[in-house]
């Protein structure tokens, strides 16, 4: 089983490569602040009750295909590094740059958020409430690895921990010497390292957390207006959603002990889980797309509208959970003893990743026929003044409720404006922090034809990536098949849009 405990990382990428607290509302994402302005399907995930606000064009109907938002920030890599990761660049590191590339990424964060909006459609009603309904791929992956976890991921047998090799000669006869480095005259001849002193997972690679998710989402949302008089408007909302479940992973190692150990992945995915998979009560065959769990989920949200301009909102999201019973695993703290890799040799790190253990793996995974877990869920709130027609501000915050995979790492804030030039041309701009990025600066270009008819645009959530080289945050969301049409008689409930 030559995984480690985040192998994950590299098939949450590979299969398309989300925490992102826009999601996959591409028009929202260059603000930054999206939780008082998204509307229509694309406030799932966002505030329900923003369904009821219909839109500003005063359409009956909102369709969209093929919406995109990919996030990748790697805090210990230069922006050269992340470019070799995601592009597969074979860097050929020599021995100090595996050795510089280890004391970088030492408790650094690896962040990647994923979805895609596959297809998405709302409709306003007259009296009956705004009904939405979407279809999303979403995955997510976040990592920290301690000093231990670093070095042994890009320096291997090399690292000092391993002080013993195996090494063959030419002719197949074996024997075992002491670590002799980098420039040993034998690197070649290692079968495989190993701890003559070995010590326990718990202690060796404390402050360790990877954290994967990625799953297909089925949500329907339903938002309409409660109150509405001379002062106030008031809108309520609420979505429920299922979900396939396509791989998760959580090895939390904090506190010196192992919080979490978990996983379960689809079969296509081709992840070796050793002699455990033919003792399973879970195990799962099959290719293509093979779900290895399901559930359900809801959001709640309120929205409230003040004097024609202010717009606050407050939701949960994400409350529920998914079973996955397909090729499911759970592990427990284990001794470290060997390792048969010489690093990591390219910043490709999304595929090697698997270099970090032995035969047997960081952990002894034992299959089970079931684990369930618990949703990533988050409470949010936003704060949207409209100026005028063209210009608007917002400012968004979200607290992560639990520590489960795919949710924020931290607090999250964002604030962010649009100018509207003339009808069909939004520029959007702001900046924020927290979750499981750093300061970041997003910017978008939006664009709406025949009075709203079809939108389109691109967007980043952070453009500092082109002018800093350091903590990149390669991002990129886009969206150009977004329509609307039909008209409503008596116009959207929402005041900022009479």
């Amino acid at each position: 089983m030559k995984k480690i405990i985040l192998v994950g990382s590299a098939m949450v990428f590979s299969l398309c490569a989300f925490s992102q607290t826009e999601g996959g509302a591409f028009t929202e994402t260059g603000r930054g602040a999206a939780a008082a302005f998204a509307t229509d399907y694309q406030a799932l995930g966002i505030n329900p009750a923003n369904i009821a606000f219909g839109n500003e064009y005063n359409k009956r109907y909102t369709f969209g295909l093929g919406q995109l938002s990919l996030s990748n920030y790697a805090e210990g890599f230069t922006k050269s590094n992340l470019r070799g990761a995601i592009l597969g660049v074979d860097d050929d590191l020599s021995t100090e740059d595996q050795f510089n590339a280890a004391k970088d990424f030492t408790n650094t964060v690896l962040s990647l958020d994923f979805t895609m909006t596959l297809a998405g459609f709302a409709v306003n009603t007259e009296n009956a409430g705004n009904f939405a309904f979407a279809v999303n791929l979403k995955g997510s992956h976040y990592s920290v690895f301690n000093e231990e976890g670093s070095n042994h991921l890009w320096r291997g047998f090399v690292d000092p921990y391993f002080d013993r090799w195996i090494v063959e000669d030419e002719n197949g006869l074996r024997d075992t010497i002491a670590n002799q480095g980098p420039d040993s005259d034998r690197i070649d001849d290692v079968v495989l390292g190993f701890s003559s002193d070995p010590r326990l997972a718990s202690e060796l690679y404390d402050g360790t957390v990877v954290r994967d998710l990625s799953y297909i989402e089925y949500h329907l949302g339903y938002g309409r207006q409660i109150v509405d008089n001379d002062e106030i408007a008031i809108y309520a909302g609420a979505s429920v959603k299922y979900m396939e479940g396509i791989y998760v992973l959580d090895v939390t190692i904090e506190d010196g002990g192992v919080q979490e150990a978990y996983t379960a992945s689809m079969p296509s995915m081709n992840i070796d889980y050793g002699s455990s998979a033919l003792t399973n009560p879970s195990f799962q065959d099959g290719t293509g797309f093979t779900p290895v769990g399901d559930g359900f989920g809801f959001d709640l949200g309120l929205a409230v509208e003040l004097n024609d301009q202010f717009r606050v909102t407050g939701s949960i999201t994400d409350i529920g959970s998914i079973t996955f019973d397909g090729n499911a695993y759970t592990s427990k703290d284990t001794l470290i003893y060997d390792i048969n890799s010489l690093g990591i040799e390219s910043y490709n790190i999304f595929s090697e990743f698997d270099v970090f253990a032995g035969d047997e793996g960081v952990f002894e995974w034992d299959g089970v026929e079931e684990k369930k877990v618990t949703l990533p869920t988050k409470a949010r709130f936003g704060i949207g003044y409209f100026h005028n027609e063209k210009f608007r501000v917002g400012l968004d915050m979200a607290f992560p409720l639990n520590e489960q995979p795919g949710n924020i790492d931290r607090f999250s804030f964002a604030m962010g404006a649009d100018y509207i030039p003339i009808p069909a041309v939004r520029i959007s701009g702001g900046f924020g922090a927290g979750d499981n990025y750093e300061f970041r600066v997003p910017f978008g270009l939006n664009f709406m034809l025949g009075e709203g008819t079809w939108e389109f645009g691109v967007a980043s959530r952070d453009i500092l990536y082109y002018f800093r080289d350091d903590r990149p945050n390669l991002s990129l969301a886009m969206g150009f098949l977004r329509f609307r049409f039909g008209e409503l008689d008596k116009g959207n409930p929402s005041r900022m849009f009479n």
